[in-house]
């Protein structure tokens, strides 16, 4: 067993900074007897969110405004009054997180949770500082379902054409190893325009990126301005969730917790390949 602490012993300077790009949450229908004690009319959905606290909506809000975990649109058809379900929402609240250090047990709500794994998050206070006093543990996988970090400097490069070597491991799914960005060296893989309508505002993925092999590095991507360039799928994952791409969108598994990109008016792996010297 570990050093013991409690989240009194933590510092402000332990965490860094973080954005929640979907709110993963509890919602339901607020039952016959809640209605009448509570007064609800129009707006009888109560949502239970760690980060964001309790609050009443309409249905029409809880339909416009979330969604089922694996992206698809709720059809309140299928709810129960009073049975609680998981949804998934965008947020774009700014936070902090700091993992749980190796060798420590922190202290939460009378449990013990060993290091090494799990996030301690907690919202801004008043001064753009970390509110440690009512910070919540989430678990390593939710964490990366819900947390994402601000733009980096190597995502930063990476979209700039500039060819970096990768220092610290992202909390993202699926990362592989950078793709030079040399627009494009092959003329017989040259990407082609898809047919699809897409948005001119957001990043569009365009293309495949593969090795001679034929396996998956990652995309090809035009930004806003016409430019092209080649990114990785980790790097395209981060586009997705802070909701920058316009013909993709992040998807997660909620029983497995798998994460992926699923095409939006496109089928991602139909789209022209173009291969490179990995």
């Amino acid at each position: 067993m570990g050093k013991l602490i409690g989240l009194d012993r933590l510092k402000k300077e332990m965490f860094m900074p973080v954005v929640q790009v979907r709110d993963i949450t509890r919602a339901r229908i607020a039952t016959v007897e809640e209605k009448k004690k509570l007064g609800l009319q129009d707006r009888d959905v109560l949502v239970d969110s760690a980060m964001h606290g309790r609050r009443i909506i309409s249905r029409r809000e809880l339909v416009s405004n979330f969604r089922e975990l694996d992206g698809r649109i709720i059809k309140l058809r299928g709810w129960k009054s009073g049975k609680n379900y998981n949804i998934l929402g965008n947020s774009g609240l700014k936070a902090f997180a700091m993992r749980i250090p190796t060798g420590y047990v922190l202290s939460y709500r009378g449990k013990k949770i060993s290091g090494g794994k799990d996030y301690v998050v907690c919202r801004a206070d008043s001064a753009g500082g970390p509110l440690i006093t009512e910070s919540q543990v989430v678990k390593r996988e939710r964490f990366r379902r819900m947390f994402t970090v601000p733009m980096t400097d190597h995502l930063r490069d990476s979209m700039n054409g500039k060819v970096v070597k990768r220092e610290s491991k992202v909390e993202v799914p699926s990362i592989v190893k950078d793709v030079q960005v040399n627009i494009p060296q092959y003329p017989e893989n040259k990407v082609v325009e898809t047919d699809k309508v897409i948005e001119t505002n957001k990043y569009n993925i365009i293309g495949q990126v593969v090795d001679i092999e034929n396996r998956a590095l990652g995309y090809v991507v035009r930004d806003p301005k016409g430019k092209v360039m080649d990114l990785t799928e980790a790097n395209v994952m981060l586009l997705a969730t802070r909701r920058l791409l316009g013909n993709a969108t992040f998807v997660v598994d909620e029983h497995t917790g798998k994460q992926w990109l699923r095409g939006v008016g496109i089928q991602l792996k139909e789209l022209p390949k173009k291969r490179i010297n990995s």
